[in-house]
């Protein structure tokens, strides 16, 4: 992780990891609401994500690839700060996210 995060909408997050998908020929997706809640460690606040490991980490919510179950216009994000996740984030507002890559 370099250089500086890119905050981006919901739609446009999920539209920039099915671009990188199809540019690399690689499966990249962003996280599920789990898979970044169990990068977080209990001991680890401000960020909850363990730093040695991802040094570039910054406290903010971060997308994940699921949208909210209640409502066309909200999605889930997971706050760095503690490792909490809410699914009652608009789709509009910018945040941060992380790419997964699949491995067979």
């Amino acid at each position: 992780c370099r250089g500086e995060p890119l905050y981006l909408a919901f739609d446009q997050a999920i539209a920039y990891a099915a671009e990188a998908s199809e540019k690399s020929g690689q499966e990249i997706r962003l996280p599920d609401v789990g898979e970044l809640r169990a990068l977080t460690e209990d001991a680890c606040i401000n960020p909850a994500i363990d730093v040695r490991t991802f040094p570039s980490t910054i406290v903010e919510n971060h997308w994940t690839s699921e949208a909210s179950r209640t409502s066309g216009v909200l999605a889930c994000a997971v706050y760095t700060y503690q490792g909490n996740s809410s699914c009652r984030e608009s789709k509009s507002t910018l945040y941060p996210f992380m790419l997964v890559i699949e491995r067979d």
